[in-house]
């Protein structure tokens, strides 16, 4: 039996629910565009994050330059299924991203692992199955200066506030993967880095092109 956060969260949600999703495997034929555009921008992050990883591990003495970076994710929104006014709100996030972080996270960071999965075997008294909790996090980081590891979660959010910052430092599937990660690593994780990205609310104007509102997003 495979358990997941999600899982768990929809269990407790809605039985019914669960048993469609779960059991049955009945999905939503199409993602609403807040998710789409989430998703797109998870993909974007992931790879930005790969490419650091990898010059990491090649022990290059000058990374990539930014804006070969840009020029490179920029490439990958271009071809997305997006409407033309998340494409370049995507391209303004990402370059103002990373424009600003960049750097830091190449110099401050170890990337330890991207898209890192984890499965632990759960206690499973008097039950003819075993049950596993599956699980993934955006990132795996070290601290160069103290040595600690922490989780890194990429997050898109339409605002961001006091409430929802509080929420984030008593998030139950962070605290839950810390826990499995030290157990499956034999690491201690000192934390979690919860990159919040949000959406602006600005809009595309008549007669306006993408790059214009892209350029606009970035100002």
């Amino acid at each position: 039996m495979i358990i997941t956060h999600s899982s768990l969260e929809c269990f407790k949600q809605c039985r019914q629910k669960y048993k469609h999703r779960y059991m049955a495997g009945i999905y939503p034929v199409q993602k609403s565009s807040a998710l789409e555009f989430g998703s797109q921008m998870h993909l974007i992050l992931q790879h930005l994050f790969e490419c650091i990883e990898s010059q990491q591990t090649q022990n290059v003495t000058e990374y990539e330059p930014k804006q070969s970076v840009i020029d490179r994710l920029c490439q990958m929104i271009d071809i997305a299924e997006m409407s033309a006014t998340d494409r370049a709100m995507l391209k303004g996030l990402i370059i103002g991203y990373v424009n600003k972080y960049y750097d830091s996270d190449c110099q401050e960071y170890e990337i330890v692992d991207v898209e890192h999965e984890f499965r632990f075997s759960l206690p499973n008294y008097n039950k003819p199955y075993e049950a596993i909790f599956v699980g993934k996090v955006d990132g795996i980081v070290k601290c160069k200066e103290n040595g600690k590891y922490y989780i890194l979660e990429h997050k898109t959010a339409a605002t961001v506030d006091e409430n929802y910052l509080t929420q984030k430092q008593i998030d139950s599937q962070t605290m839950t993967y810390a826990l499995f990660i030290e157990k499956t690593m034999n690491i201690t994780v000192s934390g979690a880095i919860h990159d919040i990205i949000t959406k602006q609310k600005i809009r595309l104007k008549k007669g306006e092109s993408e790059e214009q509102f892209c350029q606009r997003l970035i100002d």
